[in-house]
């Protein structure tokens, strides 16, 4: 009989499948990427928490520590919409239905900063929250309702959004003004405390804006529409397809891409006097009808007699008056009082035009390519203009919110100096 040698082999284990070791879930925090690729750190050590700054339209989310946000992003996608605004339904049931909507939409973004833009775990970060002074009280509820039972973070700690701003220069006494969608904000802080009785608001803010912009371009700017062939883009002049601008083309994105992309700041008017003499109708900046983001029909729009291939006289020219008569007198007069800030810009402006490719109207879509609209330059420099035009007791401008809420905060530090 043969026998086995000693040195021969002999499994000692039976083969089984092999498995993989379950990672336990846990809810310590993690360190982010940032502190491992820096020697400049936060203040809470390798614990960076989740940043998150919830506007109306636009978040800024990133980590604790790190110099810029990781994404800045519109919360009501690609539409820009915004989340929720000043008013509020009055029916119960309807203001049911809203709260059920921004629920929604508040997690749908919530989720997509975590998974999609932060890449992290919730449940391993905590989150600072930056609290806008007016931020109501019902949204802060549902986000912080959000972040707890839904996304199941650790803990939740609100800052104040204007002491951050102020934190970021190095300073912890200043003036902070945050120029929002819904509002422009003037708040003071002394010694790091925000000084919210001498706080200041408006309502011209990047809203206002937006529908001055659109009010400007759809009166004085000029639509070329795509050529119905490719032959005629050849043969007919720029100047005999020059149109007013349609309502339909000038979408809540365009005027975003202008507004980010084409407009600026010009240099202020040197004389005070010689705009005294161009706006004899100063009277009338409160009466300005300034047709809003979401109507369907303007004013500003041509109307009745000529149609929408009507012609102007010159090339990529500025249509300075207006094609059809408008019935009603304040809107006439709002028109008026635009076309002399046309008249007073246009002098000083040297900024050039803008040419911007634009999807045309479902009526023109039949053509070839995209419609092609022209901005003049003195509406890219003198748009923002409508931020500083005082004149109404309800709608201070931004200077004049400034002013008022430095006279408030000097008067009770005066009284506490002299009481020394």
């Amino acid at each position: 009989m043969s026998t086995l040698s000693s040195s021969s082999r002999v499994r000692t284990t039976v083969p089984t499948t092999p498995t993989a070791s379950r990672v336990a879930s846990t809810h310590a925090t993690q360190a982010s990427p940032h502190y491992s690729t820096t020697r400049r750190h936060s203040l809470y050590g390798v614990e960076d928490r989740v940043i998150i700054d919830p506007g109306s339209r636009i978040w800024k989310v990133g980590f604790s520590g790190e110099g810029r946000p990781r994404e800045v992003l519109y919360a009501g996608g690609k539409s820009g919409t915004a989340l929720w605004g000043l008013e509020r339904a009055v029916n119960p049931a309807d203001r049911a239905e809203e709260n059920k909507l921004l629920s929604i939409n508040l997690e749908r973004c919530l989720r997509s900063v975590f998974h999609d833009s932060l890449l992290t775990d919730p449940k391993a970060r905590k989150v600072i929250l930056v609290e806008h002074p007016l931020l109501p009280l019902y949204i802060k509820d549902v986000i912080a309702q959000i972040l707890f039972d839904n996304l199941q973070v650790p803990s939740i700690s609100f800052a104040s959004s204007h002491l951050l701003s102020l934190f970021t220069v190095g300073r912890i006494t200043g003036l902070v003004i945050d120029c929002g969608h819904l509002e422009s904000v003037a708040l003071p802080i002394f010694a790091a405390r925000p000084m919210f009785p001498q706080l200041r608001t408006t309502p011209l803010a990047g809203a206002r804006l937006s529908s001055h912009l659109r009010a400007l371009i759809l009166l004085f700017g000029t639509y070329l529409p795509p050529p119905t062939t490719l032959s005629a883009s050849a043969n007919i002049p720029a100047s005999s397809r020059a149109t007013r601008v349609p309502q339909e083309v000038l979408t809540d994105a365009v005027i975003e891409e202008i507004k980010t992309r084409c407009c600026f700041v010009g240099e202020a008017l040197g004389m005070a006097d010689e705009r005294r003499e161009a706006t004899p109708l100063g009277d009338l900046s409160s009466d300005i009808d300034i047709p809003p983001s979401d109507t369907t029909e303007s004013d500003f729009s041509f109307a009745g007699g000529e149609s929408a291939s009507s012609q102007v006289d010159s090339d990529f020219s500025i249509v300075s008056t207006p094609r059809a008569p408008i019935s009603d007198d304040r809107s006439h007069s709002g028109e008026n009082y635009l076309e002399v800030l046309a008249a007073m810009y246009k002098r000083t402006s040297t900024a050039t035009d803008l040419t911007m490719r634009v999807v045309p109207p479902v009526s023109q879509q039949t053509g070839t390519g995209h419609g092609t609209l022209v901005i003049p330059g003195w509406i890219r420099e003198r748009s923002a203009e409508v931020l500083f035009e005082g004149g109404d007791v309800d709608e201070s401008s931004v200077a004049e919110t400034i002013l008022d809420s430095l006279l408030k905060a000097i008067s009770p530090l005066l009284f506490a100096l002299w009481s020394l």
